[in-house]
This record gives C-alpha cells, sequence and structure tokens, in this order.
C-alpha cells in the first residue's frame, strides 16, 4: 500500500508513485498519464509545508470541464497540445471534467485566455486551477488530518464486475479477517465497494495482497479508504433538519440562481447540486438527466419556511420539486443502482 502522505488524487498522486518503481502502461481506468520524466522533488522544510499551495509558485495547471464523459486522457493531452508542452493529464473515466498540466506558465495563459478547446467533438471549458482547494505536495509534511485516536480498518475495492453480488465480496475477502461491512456502490460505468474488517491488522493484510486479486474472474484493485467525514475536523457533512431537496431544474442552472430563489427563506449555509445523464436503453433509447440539489439553512425554521411556501415552485420556468430532506436512504434496487431514479438518499 501506499504511504498516507501520498493522496491518490492528481497529478503529484502520479509522479509520486511513478518514481522509483518499474515502468508501467498507462492506467486508464484510473485516468492518470504523466510525462516520461518524473520531476526532481525538492525537500520542504516544516515552515514551508505549512504555507499555503498559492505561495509555492506560478500555477501550471488548468482544469478543463464539460468534456465527453468517455474522453481519454490521451484525447485530452492531443487536444491541450496546442497550448504548450504538456507534463501531465488527469482524467477519470466516467467523468466530465479533468486536469492538465503544462511545463510554461504562459501555456497556463494562453489556454485560460482561449477560454475553450475542442475535445472529442465536444467544446470543452477552460479554467485556472484553484490552488485554495489543492493538497500539499509530496514530502509536505501537513497538520494530521484526522484524530489521533482513529483508526481505520476499511478499503475501496475498484473494477468490480457489475454481476458481482454483495455475498461474493464478503466471501472472498473474509479470507483476510473478520468482516463486519461491506457496501456497494453502483453506477453507470462503474462498480465499488467499501470493505470494512473487524481489525486494522485485517485491513493490511488485504492491502498486502493487493497485486493480484480477483472476484468472479475479474481483477480488481484495492486500496486504504479515506476517513470518514465525521473522522475529520471540518468536514462535518450537512444538517439534515436545516436542509430542503430540490429536484427537476433544468440541468444548465447555475448554482447562484438556486440560491437567488431560496434565500429569502433564511440564510444559506451550504449548496450541493447534482446532474447525471444516463442512456435510457429501458424506453427506445436517448439520453435522460436527472437533477436535484440539497440546500442546507443555519436553522430548520427556514427550511420549513421553503418548503410551506413553495407548493409550486419554479425556476427558470421549469416547474420544480421542493421536500424536506430525509435521513433516510432511498433503498437500492437494481433500477436506482445504476442511476435511474436519481439521488439514492435525500
Amino acid at each position: 500500500p501506499l504511504p498516507p502522505s501520498l493522496s491518490p488524487a492528481g497529478p503529484s498522486y502520479a509522479r509520486a508513485r511513478t518514481e522509483g518503481q518499474p515502468h508501467r502502461k498507462p492506467n486508464l481506468r484510473r485516468g492518470i498519464i504523466m510525462a516520461d520524466e518524473a520531476p526532481v522533488e525538492t525537500p520542504v522544510a516544516p515552515e514551508a509545508a505549512a504555507a499555503p499551495p498559492a505561495a509555492e509558485g506560478p500555477i501550471l495547471t488548468i482544469f478543463v470541464a464539460k468534456m465527453s464523459r468517455d474522453t481519454t486522457p490521451e484525447a485530452l493531452k492531443e487536444a491541450c497540445g496546442q497550448f504548450g508542452e504538456v507534463t501531465g493529464v488527469t482524467k477519470r473515466v466516467p467523468r466530465s471534467f479533468g486536469y492538465v498540466d503544462f511545463a510554461e506558465r504562459s501555456s497556463v495563459e494562453a489556454a485560460v485566455a482561449a477560454g475553450t478547446v475542442t475535445v472529442d467533438g465536444e467544446e470543452a471549458t477552460i479554467a485556472e486551477k484553484d490552488l485554495t482547494k489543492a493538497r500539499p505536495p509530496p514530502g509536505a509534511t501537513a497538520a494530521p488530518a484526522v484524530p489521533k485516536d482513529y483508526v481505520n480498518t476499511s478499503i475501496i475495492v475498484r473494477d468490480i464486475d457489475p454481476e458481482t453480488k454483495r455475498e461474493d465480496i464478503t466471501e472472498f475477502f473474509g479470507t483476510f479477517g473478520s468482516v463486519t461491512k461491506v457496501e456497494v456502490r453502483r453506477r453507470p460505468y462503474v462498480v465499488y465497494a467499501f470493505v470494512k474488517f473487524e481489525t486494522a491488522d485485517e485491513m493490511k493484510a488485504a492491502l498486502a495482497s493487493s497485486d493480484s486479486l480477483e472476484i468472479g474472474g475479474k481483477a480488481v484493485t484495492i486500496e486504504e479508504r479515506r476517513p470518514p467525514r465525521a473522522a475529520v475536523p471540518g468536514r462535518e457533512g450537512p444538517v439534515v433538519e436545516n436542509s430542503i431537496y430540490i429536484r427537476d431544474f433544468d440541468k444548465d442552472t447555475e448554482d447562484d440562481a438556486i440560491r437567488d430563489a431560496f434565500k429569502e427563506f433564511g440564510e444559506i449555509k451550504s449548496l450541493i447540486k447534482r446532474v447525471k445523464s444516463y442512456d435510457d436503453e429501458e424506453n427506445g433509447g436517448g439520453t435522460v438527466t436527472r437533477t436535484w440539489a440539497f440546500v442546507e439553512y443555519t436553522n430548520s425554521e427556514a427550511a420549513d419556511a421553503a418548503v410551506k411556501a413553495n407548493a409550486n415552485p419554479t425556476l427558470n420556468g421549469v416547474t420544480l420539486t421542493v421536500e424536506r430532506r430525509s435521513s433516510q436512504p432511498i433503498a437500492l434496487s437494481r433500477r436506482a443502482g445504476r442511476g435511474r431514479r436519481g439521488p439514492r438518499g435525500r
């Protein structure tokens, strides 16, 4: 398993993974490719590690959005090569966004000035990467993200065959120790699971065998699961009692438009918007888009007022459904598991 200091996201992860290891082909499933030469890392002093990312040098990364979900890292790299030398690409299928690293700052400025780039026939948008959301670079000794007494006993299993059942996963990982919980998540094109062991030693035993694991005849990859929100200070989820659930708005609706429509009932603390598209094969084909959002107020009275005042609400000419957010997840069916019923919990 990788050391905790290496976070499985972004170009820095790919550089750290490839450094000092045998050459591997680009992993298209994970969606990470890098240039042939790994950059030389400079040790980071404790004072420098604590500094915000924006102070460490010029921004050499752009954020590319609104691509096809099937776009590969190679296609994205080729499309952005017109702006300058590309040193790294992060794009995971089936996500519709990715990051592109350049060798020169001038290439970033040229890409941002263009505003868009054509990738696989689709016009994607370009923006400069927001370093305020970036993770510490490799070698930095950031402050601990979880309490000292937190013990992780869970792994995430990726690339699972869609026909694999929960019982098959439980039985397979039971050979490494006592499995206390298995959560299977099914998304379009992707099936993964969280497996929780009784002890950390059992989890480590499973991770030690991660190079050659197959479930139902299909190779899977595993890695240590990130701590849940409740275990990380400052990452607590929204208060359900103060939240409302909105659905059926237009897919191009901006976050600010939703805020403006519901801010009259009270101060909005957070907003989470989701848009999901899928091929509706059961009804003759075509693409169906589901939209929903969670609006969290600072108190439950505002949430009550928003629901009571919106018997037949509209936004940009589209009729919405507004309800109180429920803490109970929607039962997982085969149809819902493929994303056919919007969010699986409200």
